[in-house]
């Protein structure tokens, strides 16, 4: 949160993608910076255990809403990774 609050501060548009396992975590910090309305894209837990597959899947699941917090101010549309939508895909042959 601290780095998207950084970027946003700085006038580049950001979303800040974070394990699912953190949601209310990211909810404080972003309440503490003053940051409420801050772009989240929750990733499904774990992620720092992956093979390399599963992190182009949970990529893929959230590509899309990852855009949509890019490049929308409705930041209540992006479903949070709960409910992936079918767009692109980041594996090597995405």
């Amino acid at each position: 949160m601290h780095d998207g609050a950084y970027f946003e501060g700085q006038g580049i548009v950001c979303a800040v993608l974070i394990s699912d396992a953190f949601k209310s975590q990211a909810q404080y910090q972003a309440q503490s910076l003053g940051y409420d309305d801050a772009a989240r894209v929750f990733v499904k837990h774990p992620v720092s255990d992956q093979t390399e597959a599963q992190l182009y899947s949970k990529a893929d699941q959230v590509f899309a809403d990852t855009i949509i917090a890019l490049t929308s101010n409705d930041v209540a549309n992006v479903s949070q990774g709960t409910e992936p939508r079918a767009m692109g895909s980041c594996g090597p042959n995405g």
